[in-house]
């Protein structure tokens, strides 16, 4: 059995990972373009007395996604394993990890994964968690990037911002929110609540 004591592991995050307020505080994140694949609102789970939808992948030869390649100690991929429940973990090589080490990328698996409807929606405090992250580590036009490259913007959004269903909810330092607006807006074709 191996030592999960020691070492370190690789993933791609593509969506609330991207958030630095999401992960543990020892981790190292750094830009990553990831070809091959497509995001869409179609990871369904029934949590915490909701049902919502969450984030997923897809292989598509036409797409890059612009995410972050995270290091993490090796004594946190259990608990990302139970963050990402529903998801099988897939080995990708990525050239940018220390001497071409795997890495791994989330998939919803087959029981998990449907679009967005009323019964679970896209949670609204979630997609602001999203964007955050890339405005804050990328900038905007990465934040419009997330959005033009992630199908399904045409699915049930509940506005939960008030009372935050999403576990990992971060706030707004100020002027953000009205950026975060205006984004789905412009590129995403609805305005929060």
């Amino acid at each position: 059995m191996e030592d999960q004591t020691v070492g370190h592991f690789w993933y791609f995050g593509y969506g609330s990972l991207v958030n630095d307020e999401t992960r543990p505080r020892d981790t190292v994140a750094r830009p990553y373009q990831l070809h091959g694949w497509r995001r869409r609102w179609g990871h369904r789970l029934y949590t915490l007395g909701h049902g919502h939808c969450s984030l997923t992948v897809r292989p598509c030869d036409s797409t890059s996604l612009l995410g972050v390649l995270v290091q993490s100690p090796l004594v946190h991929l259990p608990a990302l394993d139970q963050r990402e429940h529903g998801y099988d973990r897939l080995g990708l090589h990525c050239a940018s990890t220390t001497l071409g080490e795997e890495a791994f990328i989330y998939r919803s698996q087959q029981d998990f994964y449907g679009w967005a409807d009323e019964d679970y929606p896209i949670l609204q405090s979630y997609v602001d968690v999203v964007v955050l992250g890339y405005l804050n580590n990328f900038g905007e036009q990465a934040a419009i990037d997330f959005i033009r490259t992630t199908e399904g913007w045409d699915r049930p959004i509940r506005q939960d911002r008030e009372q935050p269903i999403y576990p990992r909810a971060v706030a707004f330092r100020p002027g953000q929110r009205a950026i975060v607006d205006r984004l789905l807006e412009e590129h995403a074709g609805y305005r929060p609540v």
